[in-house]
């Protein structure tokens, strides 16, 4: 046995750490006189399925580990007396239990229903527990909701993310059932068995996170066959139209001894699942204006009319007033279904191995709000579609220990290993509910057949000295439209042209300048009324769709040290174990409006020039060449013959697209010569595709079309992989294909934990290491794009003072005069972001070593001054390198300890200090286009996959009272270091220019007070939980982008300690669950089997920033330059209420099979019962949610008095601020009934 622990310990150190939550349970079998009983057998129910178990020590104790989280019977036996405990709840941690005491004067199994001690001691994590018994009676749906039921967590409204104590919210890490969640964490909530917030004092097997941990197992396989069927609907009880159906389904497959009393299921399964649809997921207490039917429908059937100026049109929308409107209480066009499908799988072959296999599905689909479209372009919303594939396979084998019947017992026991790997698809698509993937149609309006004429001057030719009437280009002269059918609101905007124009456009110009629209011109402002809402018709602006895998494997271990001769210390719970995970994100995105703008560009390119060469002399209506001309006798030039020419073909102009145009339409019978000038705008919309284009044509120079990485340049994934330098170097038939790979990082960790208990004293120290690898590559530099000189290759004799100064190291890099120059001046250096003069002297402002190259500007002395990204010749290598994987150590410790043991009275003290660490999560998804594009994207926010993870340190300490058989008090304080976060950051004097790119610069500190006190055992029919927080959140930035206005104002790098934006500094939290249960029949009968639930919320105001100039919020694509008043985050919200409540009554109706009772339950519950109307969001200049103080100020009345209507500028404006977003959500009512079977 021995030997195979030790193998089974360097198997895992080698290879491979299950996240998968698990628990322990200890207790000990006693007889009748006290004592314990040795070589008891004890065993492990749930949902009736024999699941492992143990054998008593010499001194009658036991340890079971390695359960998973659930609700859980055990049953200690002993040569016939058996005892059970039932309704065991264990979670991540130690579960002691009360001693099982058999006696032989009974005989009978006598079962006991646990109930959990109110202070535990064998759970050193800070959080807590939902059971799916409490999820059942909790008035949502939503996992993010009820995990923010627990103190410490902050969520901003129902169903958004979570802050964990002051953290931000990309630091919780979401888990189920052991796989870490990417794609969607949404399941069917019958299918939840658990579900876990880990705040603190965090176990090191979990990582990755720097906030906190929520952790969902789901339910497994039940000895017997039974199931559920549940219907709900909020249909005329609220107008947001939720409908539910969800179903689940659990028993054996095969059951081992079947039809005797020791029947055990083998193999089991269990199977949920659930469909939601919402007319609208995230109303608000306000409400949303939209334009009346019957007016939409006008505007969109006559969007023109004469312009009050007198010259062109005006657009009816911008006449629209309050009159035209009407109020809605949900949002247009947001209907959304859901569909979820999770299964689970068991097979035990024997008592202590068996696998695991898991399933799950989710469909999501919706049309996403768009607050630009709402007022009257709603039914255009972009629609999301959103499937996610998880699966895992587990096996665990425990080891039974061997009790010597005589002599030392082993030294070793409760051991297993568990091994697990797992697998995730997540796939997306955003879009255009009528275009999809079509993007030739987004910007289509129809067919303009445009008639052109030549125009000739009277001058001299010069290749034949003749003078005459001589060709000098063409003119457009008649533009003929046929709408098109894909946009036709749109395409009415030019019709409406041309029927209110008093002559026929002579091209296209004309028609862009009357208000016509032309094909591309579909997302233009013009389309916009006021810069404030968009007109109906305009399609959604792009097409994007993402493609993801996750692979993980775990394996992990757990073992018992014991030693038998110390009374201190019973035994060390050895843990240890190693994770790895590849994910393989991939993105491809188009701008298909912008596509007929650059086809116009592309075709024709090459024959716009005439060749004047080769004149063509029309004489008397017959062609001659010069040639034929002087070499005909009595031929004569006239005064009225003219001078033509042929298009010239420069073939090195030509483009890709126009190359590849001509070849398909000759392939369609076209028949287009090389000559022939092409209508891009008058080709059927079927002839148009994107492989049309080359990739460079689509890249744009900057200004990209598409945008990709894993699919190449036409949204085909790319399956093999790509190198960083194939971007610069692989082409096909001459042309570069531009390739970029998907995003590959790679995670490994591993860690080792002891937890012990000294005397009373429960320990757990343990240890995690991160290793994180981009993947990817870096620029060797931040501050050059080029490969740079440091000093020790560069003659110190260079420098003025004739050598290097000495505090100058070997690798800092050299600033010169000229680069250019065979004997460049030094003129200063750089380490990292510390610069010196040529002295050696620090410089706080580089500008004075920039001021004085040649050039005035930066100057780095590079490698080869002729350098160029773009160059075929260009070497990759010499910019770039291999990311540096991040490897961090982190300490986990935690210790709780008994301070009164008097019964009704228990006290404890807890307390841990942490380590935590995070993958950088945002900000580090450059490609090789973003680099080689450099100059053209100056001002651009790069990404930067070169970034740090962040890190936080936590500290808290704890004490824990029982006040009396029923209730218990928690007092906790805790304070965190938050470290290394993400923040956008300038690189100034980088060369060639300075750039924004993200950095590891931000910090911050929380600190707070927790007091929690809960009736945690039901009390006359009562059980509550309420805790209040005290925290102060503060920071440099709130998230990853929250400074961008700092770098925008010229103010990059600033780090100022401010309140963070989700610091809300008082919370208060209230869950109160009532059963009318009637022992004395003293209640009305109709209560009987009924109960209530309540949770209300409570919490101060967030801070936000004043802004001392009014500015024009409600409109885009206008100046929009706001000054500070006061401090950042200096003010505060108004106060945030919100109670829910569920009301379900059960009805039973008998036995089903095996006795599992037949019943059907109906509830209602409400959401923000009082219909509170929350701000959680007010405009900078008032402090008000539903007024900017623009309107009013001086300058919005001069803005309203230049407009077409100044009464419908005014109201239009109004109504935009509005914004339902700014409020949280309105009463939401729901009823539904299940049945149980």
């Amino acid at each position: 046995m021995n030997k195979l622990l030790y193998a089974l310990v360097v198997l895992v150190m080698c290879v491979g750490s299950a996240i998968a939550q698990s628990g322990e349970i200890q207790g000990k079998v006693i007889n009748g006189k006290g004592e314990g009983i040795p070589f008891a057998n004890v065993v492990v129910y749930k949902n009736g399925v024999l699941e492992t178990g143990a054998t008593t020590d010499f001194d009658g104790k036991y340890s079971i580990s390695a359960l998973e989280p659930g609700t859980y019977d055990v049953e200690a036996s002993y040569v016939g007396l058996k005892q059970r405990l039932t309704s065991i709840v264990v979670s991540n941690g130690i579960v002691f239990l009360p001693d099982f005491s058999l006696s032989d004067q009974i005989l009978e199994t006598v079962v006991v229903k646990y109930q959990a001690p109110l202070v535990d001691k064998g759970n050193t994590s800070t959080g807590g527990v939902v059971t799916k018994e409490d999820i059942q009676k909790i008035a949502t749906r939503n996992v993010t909701s009820i995990a923010a039921t627990k103190e410490g967590v902050y969520q901003s409204d129902e169903g958004g993310g979570l802050n964990i104590k002051g953290s931000r919210g990309d630091a919780t890490e979401y888990i189920v059932d052991g796989v870490r969640v990417s794609g969607s964490l949404k399941l069917p909530q019958d299918a939840i068995e658990q579900l876990e917030v880990i705040t603190g004092g965090v176990d090191p097997k979990y990582g990755d996170a720097t906030g906190g941990f929520i952790t969902i197992t789901t339910r497994g396989p039940a000895k017997n066959y039974n199931g559920s069927v549940e219907l709900a609907s909020s249909q005329f009880l609220d107008p947001y139209g939720y409908n539910l159906a969800s179903v689940f389904l659990t028993g054996p497959f095969i059951v081992k001894n079947k039809g005797t009393d020791s029947a055990q299921a083998k193999f089991g399964f269990f199977l949920a699942g659930e469909l939601e649809m919402e007319k609208d997921p995230d109303p608000s207490s306000i409400g949303n204006y939209v334009v009346k039917d019957d007016v939409l429908s006008e505007i969109s059937s006559n969007p023109l009319r004469p312009s009050v100026s007198g010259l062109g049109f005006n657009k009816n929308s911008e006449f629209l007033t309050m009159d035209d409107l009407e109020e809605i209480a949900y949002k247009p066009n947001t209907n959304n279904y859901g569909a979820s499908v999770s299964t689970k799988f068991d097979y035990k072959f024997s008592r202590n191995t068996n696998v695991q296999l898991g399933l799950t599905w989710r469909k999501f689909h919706a049309n996403t709000y768009s607050r630009n479209f709402a007022l009257m372009n709603s039914e255009n919303n972009p629609v999301d579609d959103q499937n996610t594939y998880r699966g895992y396979l587990r096996f665990t084998q425990r080891f039974p220990e061997k009790r010597a019947t005589e002599g030392e017992e082993s030294v070793i026991g409760n051991a297993y290993y568990s091994i697990q790997v797992d697998y995730t698809k997540f796939l997306s698509t955003r879009q255009d509910a009528d275009h999809g993937m079509n993007p030739w149609a987004y910007g289509y309006i129809g067919a303009y057949n445009t008639y052109k004429a030549p125009v000739y001057f009277y001058t001299t030719d010069e290749t034949t000295g003749l003078t005459g009437w001589t060709l000098v280009g063409y003119q457009d002269t008649l533009v003929e439209f046929t709408p098109g059918t894909s946009n036709p609101e749109l395409s009415e905007y030019t019709t409406e042209f041309y029927e209110g124009s008093a002559i026929n456009p002579s091209s296209l110009f004309d028609i862009q300048l009357g208000g016509g629209l032309l094909n591309g011109e579909s997302a233009s402002l013009f389309l916009s009324t006021y810069n404030m809402w968009y007109n109906n018709g305009v399609p959604w602006f792009n097409y994007s769709k993402t493609d993801q895998d996750q692979y993980s494997l775990n394996f992990g271990a757990s073992l018992d040290i014991k030693n038998p001769n110390s009374k201190n210390i019973g035994k060390h719970a050895i843990e240890f174990g190693f994770e790895f995970q590849q994910r393989v994100e991939r993105f491809y995105g188009v701008n298909p409006i912008n596509l007929w703008t650059i086809a116009r560009q592309l075709t024709n390119k090459h024959i716009l020039t005439l060749d004047t060469d080769n004149p063509i002399l029309v004489i008397d209506g017959q062609e001659y060449t010069y040639e034929e001309y002087i070499s005909t006798p009595g031929l004569y030039f006239g005064e009225f013959d003219t001078i033509s020419y042929d298009r010239l073909l420069l073939a090195d102009d030509q483009a890709y697209f126009d190359q590849q145009l001509r070849n398909k339409l000759n392939e369609l019978g076209y028949n287009i010569g090389e000559l022939d000038y092409i209508n891009i705008d008058n080709l059927p919309l079927d002839v148009f595709s994107m492989d049309l284009f080359s990739a460079d044509e689509l890249l744009n120079q900057g200004s990209s079309l598409v945008f990709y990485n894993g699919f190449d340049y036409l949204g085909n994934k790319s399956n093999d992989l790509i190198s960083f330098n194939d971007f610069f170097t692989q082409e096909e038939n001459g042309i570069k294909t531009r390739p970029i790979d998907g995003f590959r990082p790679v995670y490994t960790a591993g860690y080792i934990q002891d937890r012990f208990n000294f005397n009373d004293i429960v320990f757990r120290v343990g240890v995690r290491v991160d290793r994180y690898d981009a993947n990817r590559k870096v620029l060797r530099d931040k501050y050059s794009l080029y490969d740079v000189y440091s000093t020790s290759e560069v003659d110190g004799a260079y420098n003025p003072n004739g050598a290097h100064p000495g505090n100058i190291g070997e690798d800092y890099v050299v600033y010169v005069d000229d680069f250019n120059s065979p004997s460049p001046t030094i003129l200063g250096y750089r380490d990292e972001d510390t610069w010196y003069n040529a002295d050696g002297q620090e410089v706080a402002d580089p500008n004075v070593i920039a001021v004085t190259s040649s050039t005035g500007t930066i100057t780095p002395y590079v490698v080869d001054p002729d350098a160029d990204i773009k160059d075929d010749n260009y070497d990759p290598n010499s910019s770039f390198e291999d990311y540096t994987p991040q490897i961090t150590i982190m300490p986990r410790i935690a210790f709780s300890f008994p301070i009164s043991k008097q019964q009704d009275r228990e006290a404890l003290f807890f307390a841990h200090y942490d380590i935590l660490t995070q993958r950088p999560p945002t900000g580090t998804s450059t490609t090789p286009a973003d680099y080689y594009f450099f100059l053209e994207n100056a001002g651009a926010l790069l990404d930067n996959p070169d970034l740090k993870p962040e890190k936080t340190i936590d500290y808290q300490v704890g004490f824990q009272q029982q006040l009396n058989s029923s209730s218990v008090i928690k007092i906790s304080a805790f304070y965190k270091e938050l470290r290394d976060m993400i923040q956008i950051v300038n690189v100034p004097y980088a060369y060639p220019l300075t750039y924004t790119t993200y950095g590891n610069i931000d910090f911050g500190t929380v600190k707070g007070l927790s007091i929690s006190y809960d009736i945690a055992r039901r009390t006359r029919n009562l059980k509550l939980s309420t805790s209040y927080t005290l925290q102060f959140a503060d920071g440099t930035g709130s998230s990853a982008t929250s400074q961008v206005n700092l770098v925008g104002a010229g103010q990059p790098n600033l780090r100022t300690i401010i309140p963070l934006s989700y610091d809300s500094r008082h919370s208060l939290k209230l869950v109160l669950d009532y059963r009318f249960e009637d022992p004395d029949g003293s209640q009305p009968t109709w209560l009987d089997n009924a109960g209530l639930n309540v949770t209300f919320n409570a919490r101060s105001g967030e801070p936000y920033t004043r802004q001392a100039n009014a500015t024009p919020t409600a409109q885009f694509g206008v100046q929009n330059r706001s000054t500070l008043d006061g401090a950042i985050n200096g003010s505060r919200l108004p106060w945030h209420y919100r109670t829910d409540i569920k009301l379900d009554k059960a009805f039973y109706f008998g036995l089903g099979k095996n006795d599992r009772p037949i019943s059907m339950d109906v509830y209602v519950w409400v959401q923000n019962l009082l219909d509170a109307e929350n701000i959680i969001a007010v405009y900078g200049y008032t402090g008000n949610a539903l007024d900017d103080g623009y309107l009013t100020s001086a300058e919005g009345v001069e803005a309203i008095s230049a407009q077409v209507d100044p009464a419908s500028f005014s109201d239009l404006y109004t109504v935009k601020m509005m914004n339902p977003d700014n409020y949280s959500i309105p009463r939401r009512i729901r009823l539904g009934v299940s049945f149980d079977f």
